[in-house]
């Protein structure tokens, strides 16, 4: 194997682990402090999973998404539940990710930079398309009878949309 190679699995490595430990150091506290219903949490920690997805990539979304399970885990949820609800943390953080990717190639240096008034924008509008994804992805696993899925999806929305917004920056 290529030194550059191992380098970047090694690097890739770091930010899953670096990820997942801040995810969940940030994240458990507020499970028990905040919960608003039996199942989430106002979470000021959803900023950390868009963000460190543009700063760092697919492996930040990855270790994002494992701290999320393992607080998941820590919490009582079942295994079932909590890998179920890897899946829509994992594309919190990859939306993001591609998004930004698309407007800012990874060799631009002023990619990870709010520099001017398009970027802050298109920052939003990411945030905003990414918490909609995982909405979508998440509330109907968690809401059965409608009258429990529109509550929840609404708060789900603002919850990571406006974290986001007001932290991400």
């Amino acid at each position: 194997m290529k030194a550059k190679n191992k380098r970047n699995i090694l690097r890739d490595a770091a930010v899953i682990i670096i990820s997942a430990i801040v995810f969940y150091v940030c994240t458990l506290p507020f499970h028990e402090l905040l919960p608003v219903y039996s199942f989430t949490e106002i979470r000021p920690s959803a900023v950390l999973n868009p963000v460190l997805s543009i700063f760092f990539g697919i492996p930040a979304a990855f270790g994002c998404a494992l701290g999320n399970l393992f607080v998941d885990l820590s919490s009582g949820f079942s295994i079932s539940s909590a890998l179920l609800y890897f899946i829509p943390q994992f594309i919190y953080g990859l939306v993001p990710y591609l998004m930004w990717r698309k407007h800012y190639p990874e060799n631009d240096p002023d990619r990870c930079t709010f520099d001017s008034m398009r970027k802050v924008t298109r920052f939003c509008a990411t945030v905003l398309i990414a918490s909609l994804a995982v909405t979508v992805c998440l509330a109907p696993f968690v809401s059965h009878p409608i009258s429990r899925f529109l509550p929840f999806a609404f708060f789900c929305f603002i919850n990571d949309s406006v974290i986001n917004l007001v932290l991400g920056f």
